[in-house]
């Protein structure tokens, strides 16, 4: 396996953690900060919003793939979600 492989693998996972982490938060009631994502909420309701955007963003990253820099960006999204992800499982214990 590549380098850049491993990296966009640990990138789905975060995004599979992101989507979860998410949908215990609206179970709980906490509220979405981000607008666009209650917009989309509100027009599809939170399960396909999450399962559409994170497989967009997946398939983005993965057809970005050897653009300069990519390393990089995406190491440095991998440790924002990482941070995102432990922050929100942290929150609703």
């Amino acid at each position: 396996m590549t380098p850049d492989l491993a990296i966009l693998i640990a990138f789905a996972i975060l995004q599979v953690g992101d989507a979860f982490s998410t949908l215990r938060f609206l179970k709980h009631g906490i509220k979405e900060a981000n607008p666009v994502m209650v917009w989309l909420f509100d027009a599809l309701d939170p399960l396909p919003a999450l399962v559409i955007t994170k497989v967009l963003i997946i398939v983005a990253a993965h057809g970005s793939m050897g653009a300069p820099y990519w390393t990089e960006a995406m190491l440095a999204l991998c440790a924002f979600y990482a941070f995102i992800v432990v922050r929100n499982w942290r929150v609703v214990k």
